[in-house]
């Protein structure tokens, strides 16, 4: 395991537990055929290791931002989620994964990983891919170069900047929610 001393920082802020969490999440990962610090990127974006967190905006909601339709399909609820301790959160976390790679196919990096949970279908198409109308407008942030349409691969410069240490500086100057990681 390789993980990032701000990740191991944050789990032990708001759960105390790093080292339990990251064994337990290494052992999904090892699981589902794929990196434990592919599944720490995404969650790190998504929640900032924050397993009680919910978006202001939608009913997003935990680790990696469970919608309640989500929730629901995994036997549970967003509010349920929410009460969960990280180390609770990873048995659904697991059964996420679990289907959409089912249904999507394995990811082959930490982003199509990413894709899994923002936006699936995307996962090994081209970065010419565009997010259905349907989803812009709550996504419009990431819209870079204010088109009208969102990309895989705008979504890829969006998602790196994001990561600690990542090999691509920041795509844009946003000002994020410290809680939520949404623009304000």
């Amino acid at each position: 395991m390789n993980i990032k001393q701000r990740y191991i920082d944050l789990v032990n802020r708001y759960s105390g537990n790093a080292d339990a969490f990251f064994t337990a999440l290494d052992a999904m990962a090892k699981r589902l055929g794929f990196p434990v610090e592919w599944a720490c990127d995404v969650i790190y974006i998504e929640s900032g290791f924050q397993p009680s967190i919910k978006n202001p905006n939608s009913s997003a909601s935990g680790l990696i931002q469970f919608m309640e339709a989500t929730a629901k399909g995994l036997g549970t609820t967003t509010a349920a989620i929410r009460a969960m301790t990280n180390l609770q959160q990873i048995p659904y976390v697991e059964r996420y994964f679990k289907g959409q790679i089912a249904t999507f196919g394995k990811p082959r990096d930490w982003f199509d990983t990413y894709c899994l949970v923002f936006y699936p279908t995307w996962v090994k198409k081209d970065d010419n891919a565009t997010i259905a109308p349907s989803a812009y407008t709550a996504n419009k942030s990431i819209d870079l170069n204010k088109d009208g349409k969102i990309t895989k691969g705008e979504f890829r410069k969006w998602a790196t900047s994001k990561i600690p240490n990542s090999n691509v500086g920041v795509v844009t100057a946003v000002k994020l929610c410290p809680q939520c990681s949404q623009q304000l």
